[in-house]
């Protein structure tokens, strides 16, 4: 069955320079990946896949704002995230 494609909530996608890396998922990783499906737009199983699969980036290209944003609301569900600048090759 295919679902309904979701939309990531606008305050947590402010285009910009930063990322959010997912280094652990903690005790709640349903949680956590609430918190990716609403950061990114991704279904369910792929936010839980993508978890899994921590370290991770979750999300890419957003303001400052934004990614601290992410990252206290993964905190708030359990998980150890991280924000910075992305990568750009000299």
């Amino acid at each position: 069955m295919l679902s309904k494609p979701r939309r990531a909530l606008p305050k947590l996608t402010e285009p910009g320079g930063y990322q959010v890396v997912l280094q652990l998922v903690g005790a709640s990783p349903v949680t956590v990946a609430t918190v990716i499906t609403e950061a990114t737009g991704l279904d369910f199983m792929s936010a839980s896949q993508l978890a899994r699969e921590a370290p991770s980036v979750v999300v890419a290209g957003i303001s400052q704002a934004s990614a601290e944003l992410v990252v206290g609301r993964l905190a708030k569900a359990g998980a150890k995230a991280v924000a910075g600048e992305q990568y750009r090759p000299q």
